[in-house]
């Protein structure tokens, strides 16, 4: 009984080492030119360590290469300024990635939706709110919050790597706006900087809209 369990732990742990990809990627701007610092997240390793919390060190060099080893579905190029890119691995080789300008910057806060309930919750180092919005199928929430524990760390790696459709954008001051679709047919979407964040999750595409409303609400130019 032991050997068969050994053999099967050792069959998995095998398995799991030639599940590894190996990853050369390249990233460039539109002109064509190296994007040096871009990071490369979302390949299942901590994005933060601390304190003070400051980003780990795994972005493009001068050149814009970075070279991965994951056993990720999915990894996603972001640079303040530009629209993020998510690219598939399935397996070894070369990958140049080009990322676009990112849109014009926007200022936003939650908006105002008449019949809206607001939940307060905190603990010793972070404050946020749970905000449920009326929707025909029952009331949906957004949740903001900040502290140490509202980073990049969401978008969830899940949600990252499941989404069928996905896009994301990170402006200049470091914001991460990301949404996407999941096999089940439900939207999410997450904007996060270090320290605040708001999201939802598990919605129809009728509620995803109204909760941007909430979101969105006042946004202009900056």
């Amino acid at each position: 009984m032991h050997r068969l369990l050994w053999i099967a732990a050792f069959t998995a742990a095998y398995a799991q080492v030639n599940d590894m990809r190996h990853v050369s990627i390249t990233v460039v701007g539109v002109n064509g030119r190296p994007v040096a610092g871009a990071r490369i997240d979302h390949t299942g390793a901590p994005v933060f360590i601390g304190p003070p919390n400051q980003p780990i060190e795994r972005g493009t060099d001068s050149d814009g290469h970075f070279t991965l080893t994951t056993d990720k579905p999915a990894v996603v190029v972001r640079k303040p300024g530009f629209t993020s890119y998510r690219l598939r691995i399935d397996q070894d080789g070369d990958a140049r990635v080009i990322l676009q300008p990112a849109p014009p910057q926007r200022k936003c806060e939650l908006a105002k939706i008449p019949g809206i309930r607001y939940q307060p919750m905190h603990d010793i180092d972070y404050s946020g709110v749970i905000i449920s919005v009326p929707t025909a199928k029952g009331r949906k929430v957004v949740i903001s919050g900040r502290g140490p524990s509202y980073s990049f760390g969401a978008p969830s790696n899940s949600d990252v790597w499941d989404s069928v459709d996905y896009s994301e954008v990170m402006d200049p001051r470091g914001v991460v706006d990301a949404r996407g679709k999941l096999p089940n047919g439900t939207y999410w979407r997450s904007r996060s900087e270090f320290g605040a964040s708001a999201w939802y999750v598990n919605v129809d595409k009728t509620t995803a809209l109204l909760l941007d409303r909430l979101i969105d609400g006042d946004c202009h130019s900056e």
